[in-house]
C-alpha cells in the first residue's frame, strides 16, 4: 500500500483518484469480499509523499493515519525484511 505500486492494487482493489500532483487523494476499494471485511475502503492522501491515509471498515468506524517526516527510500527490501512478511 505504501509503495502505491499500482499494479498491485489493481489485482485487489477497484481504485478512484482525484487532485493534483500537490493534494491528491487515491481511494481503494476492495475487490475480495474478505478483504471488504476488513476494509470498506481505503483512501490515500499525499502531495510530495503520503500524508494520512483513512481506513472505513465493514460497520463504518474510521481509523485515520497521519503521517509525518517521511522519507522516501528507492532501495529495494532486502530478503530478510521480505521473510518477516512471508511468515
Amino acid at each position: 500500500l505504501f509503495a502505491l505500486d499500482l499494479d498491485t492494487l489493481d489485482a485487489h482493489f477497484t481504485r478512484f483518484v482525484s487532485g493534483t500532483p500537490a493534494a491528491w487523494s487515491l481511494g481503494l476499494k476492495p475487490r475480495d469480499a474478505a478483504l471488504e471485511r476488513m476494509a470498506a475502503r481505503i483512501t490515500v492522501f499525499g502531495g510530495r509523499s503520503i500524508e494520512r491515509v483513512e481506513l472505513i471498515d465493514a460497520r463504518g468506524e474510521r481509523t485515520d493515519i497521519r503521517l509525518s517526516a517521511v522519507r522516501a527510500s528507492t532501495a529495494a527490501p532486502s530478503a530478510a525484511d521480505l521473510a518477516v512478511f512471508a511468515q
